[in-house]
């Protein structure tokens, strides 16, 4: 199935719902990706989580405690086949400097899986969304 939009489709999420019980952060990205009739699933793998993405399975991937050599190669996968990697807060990745997570999508969902992480009050951003 082709899905052109967040509505209906799986997203992957970094969290095991023991993380999720524990953090209100994680649990307004849940609630927030449910509200659009998005689908969260959970799993061990970034990479694979990413490898997905690029394969269609999943319409987009919020991963938290990311690091540079978790997403490099993914990265170019993503790209060329056709998704977006950002930031929490949809700028590129900045190889140069640590960063802790990334937004990967198909390209279609990414203003939508974005929009779900902007809902946090400024003064409730986790630290690694920050």
């Amino acid at each position: 199935m082709i899905y052109t939009g967040i509505s209906g489709g799986p997203v992957g999420i970094s969290s095991s719902i023991e993380k999720v019980l524990k953090s209100s952060s994680q649990a307004a990205l849940i609630e927030n990706l449910v509200n659009k009739q998005a689908e969260p699933v959970s799993f061990s793998g970034s990479v694979y989580r990413a490898c997905l993405v690029a394969r269609g399975k999943l319409v987009g991937y919020v991963g938290e405690n990311l690091h540079p050599h978790d997403l490099a190669a993914v990265e170019v996968i993503i790209k060329e086949a056709g998704g977006m990697v950002t930031d929490f807060r949809g700028s590129p990745l900045d190889y140069s400097k640590a960063f802790k997570g990334a937004v990967i999508s198909n390209g279609v969902t990414h203003d939508d899986l974005l929009a779900c992480i902007e809902v946090y009050p400024e003064n409730e951003i986790p630290a690694v969304l920050k």
